[in-house]
């Protein structure tokens, strides 16, 4: 009993004990075996450091609630770990993504048609939104609703995905074309809902920055606790109900979400026009309606704000509110309005008037500035929805396939057309590892959870297992992957990270082969075993190369688009990876390999080992490009030299606007960064 105490206490030190205990730690079990008191204080100066510990982690949180307000925090919370984390799980699992595989196979007895590949093209097409969060970002920046930037857009699609939720569990069975679409629509309020919340606490990270390393261990670590918390019940939901039932249940939360949007707990701010603007490209052409029209009422302005006049209770309003204030529906004071004394001198009328905001507002000047981006955000919408129309029509895999090549390539072309420089050559491989990185997932899951019935040699996996036991070991294992990358890699250069991550990935690909061709069992591995160990590994250097892509992309955003440009690498990577499942989708029919857990199917997996051997051997390609488009630098190094920067800065209408200001007599003129921000401030306060 004392051994055990001792060891006990001795792990916990390593952990939780302040320095005087360490000391202590280190004279070992024996001191403990004789001397009983020892024991016990070696217990209270553990329970002190652990207390001691938590204690600095819930005042770390607190300063940071201090920091970002409790609303914020609490919108976080609901948005992030419930809404992503819990509803979504973490994208594309949750109680929304984990059951879609088993709501298309319940389809097997009804719908002859609907087999693996149609399966894996129809949940493909309900991840589109993923892939549209550039065009959804950009739309956001550039068009505001009654003021608003960010909660007319989470409103309105966290409403149609509830609608699409209850419709998809209340109404079935419908058909497959019409699940797939409810599911778009879902997965459309998380890609929503998750891009505007991170970029509002992006904001306060910008002003606050030494807090942004709590905030995003906040938030991530939020989505991971609420990705396990939806898998385990969902597991074992699967096994004693239909699938389309569990879709009763993310409603309510989502329900429940509107109240904080409805009363901006975001914190989004209401841009409100105060009368009519200059002409030019400073004017009027920057609103769709005339800025001098109230068009949302006479008691109002904007989105969920209001005149106060006489009501006073509210929280921030004091007891004099100042007339024809302007308030935000959470109580706060914004943008009071005042006049001239001139004004009140000669038009007693016009204090009563409050400032104006149209109901739909765009930012023309935004978008001349920033053509180049909305213009490929545009492209890969279009190319995104364009393949999703092709596969709800059903158009063959090989024109499907077609399609997605020939639009990766034009993306790459676009972005060393339209970019160019070290983002295009890093985004061209990014496209590239995304493009030949095929997906059989579909046919995976009919290998794994088809009955001895349906597949007499398979591993006939229950549903539990395949969910909870496969799942929560990807969880865990990306979150170990993380933390060996930050350990161990973060400080070596970008090729050499990705040839290491790259080569290992290849050859643990080769044990999904060892896996189909049913070879564990000849040396005696059970199923479980062996599945579990491939998933670890595979995670685990999945993760190795995923890190360094997420730390490229951040290094490549260029000054003040840092948003915008984000944005638009994730969409296009996005993007990348769901072409990716319409190629896997082609190879799979190629080969044959088409089940759709019908009885005796055990032909359709004879070439299954061999499309495993396929998309392993395929990255091979990746490989190649890494010294041509990877640059030879370490991590921690700015990836934008500085005149990329400014050349990618400058634009043709940036320099029409100087050329207002700067005599173009004077041939000895440059124009540099500092110029365009200087002109671009006067064109923000005009």
């Amino acid at each position: 009993m004392t051994g055990r105490v001792a060891c006990v206490a001795q792990h916990e030190t390593n952990v939780f004990l302040l320095p005087r205990s360490l000391d202590l730690a280190k004279k070992g079990t024996r001191l403990v075996e004789h001397d009983p008191l020892m024991c016990r204080r070696l217990f209270r100066e553990c329970w002190y450091g652990m207390v001691h510990s938590l204690n600095m982690k819930w005042y770390s949180f607190m300063d940071m609630r201090d920091t970002l307000g409790a609303k914020l925090c609490l919108f976080i919370i609901l948005a992030q770990h419930i809404m992503k984390g819990v509803i979504y799980g973490g994208g594309s699992g949750g109680i929304i993504g984990i059951p879609i595989l088993f709501l298309f196979k319940s389809y097997a007895s009804t719908t002859p048609s609907l087999t693996a590949i149609q399966m894996q093209i129809y949940k493909n097409i309900a991840l589109t939104p993923w892939a549209l969060k550039s065009l959804i970002g950009i739309l956001s920046d550039t068009v505001n609703i009654g003021g608003y930037h960010k909660i007319p857009y989470i409103f309105v699609s966290i409403m149609i995905a509830a609608l699409a939720s209850l419709t998809l569990a209340g109404s079935w069975p419908v058909d497959p074309v019409t699940v797939t679409i409810l599911l778009f629509l879902m997965y459309m309020a998380c890609a929503v809902t998750d891009l505007l919340t991170e970029a509002r606490y992006s904001e306060c990270i910008n002003k606050h920055p030494r807090h942004g390393p709590n905030i995003s261990s906040f938030v991530w670590m939020g989505i991971f606790i609420g990705t396990i918390v939806s898998t385990i019940p969902i597991g074992i939901l699967l096994e004693y109900v239909e699938p389309h039932w569990l879709y009763f249940i993310p409603v309510i939360p989502m329900i429940l979400i509107l109240y904080p949007v409805y009363h901006n707990w975001l914190g989004d701010e209401l841009h409100i026009n105060r009368g009519p603007t200059i002409g030019g490209p400073f004017g009027k052409d920057d609103n769709l309606v005339d800025p001098t029209t109230n068009c949302c009422g006479n008691n109002s302005c904007g989105w969920f704000s209001y005149i106060d006049d006489d009501d006073d209770d509210n929280e921030g309003i004091t007891s004099e509110p100042r007339e024809n204030s302007i308030y935000m529906a959470t109580g706060d004071a914004i943008h009071p309005h005042s006049s001239s004394d001139e004004e009140e001198e000669g038009e007693e009328g016009d204090n009563d008037t409050p400032p104006k905001t149209p109901c739909i507002g765009i930012k023309m000047t935004r978008i001349r500035r920033e053509w180049r981006p909305i213009l490929l955000s545009v492209c890969i919408a279009l190319l995104s929805i364009g393949t999703s129309v092709m596969g709800i029509l059903q158009v063959h895999t090989s024109y499907l396939c077609g399609v997605s090549l020939v639009g990766s390539i034009l993306m790459i072309i676009g972005f060393n057309v339209f970019i160019g420089g070290v983002t295009a050559r890093i985004q061209t491989y990014v496209m590239i590892q995304n493009m030949f990185s095929m997906s059989i997932s579909s046919a995976e899951f009919f290998f794994m959870t088809d009955t001895a019935e349906q597949y007499p040699e398979g591993p006939h996996f229950s549903k539990s297992f395949y969910v909870i036991a496969l799942g929560l070991t990807a969880s865990v294992c990306s979150i170990i992957g993380s933390m060996s990358y930050v350990m161990f890699m973060q400080h070596w250069r970008y090729r050499t990270v990705f040839y290491f991550s790259n080569i290992v990935s290849i050859l643990l690909g080769l044990l999904n082969v060892v896996f189909y061709k049913r070879l564990n069992r000849l040396v005696g591995i059970p199923d479980e075993v062996f599945v579990l160990g491939s998933e670890v590994l595979q995670v685990i250097v999945g993760t190795w190369n995923s890190a360094p892509i997420a730390v490229a992309m951040a290094s490549l955003c260029p000054k003040n688009i840092e948003a915008v440009m984000y944005a638009l690498l994730a969409g296009s990577s996005n993007l990348g990876g769901s072409l990716s499942q319409y190629i896997g989708a082609s190879l799979l029919a190629i080969l044959g390999i088409n089940p759709r857990g019908a009885p005796n199917e055990s032909s359709q997996f004879e070439n299954l080992w061999l499309a495993s051997l396929i998309t392993t051997l395929l990255p091979i390609v990746t490989l190649i490009t890494i010294p041509i488009l990877i640059p030879d630098k370490l991590q921690t190094e700015s990836l934008i030299e500085k005149d990329e920067e400014d050349t990618f800065h400058i634009t043709e209408y940036e320099h029409e606007m100087v050329d207002r200001f700067i005599d173009d007599d004077d041939d000895s003129t440059t124009i540099n960064d500092e110029d365009v921000e200087i002109v671009l401030s006067l064109d923000v306060k005009c």
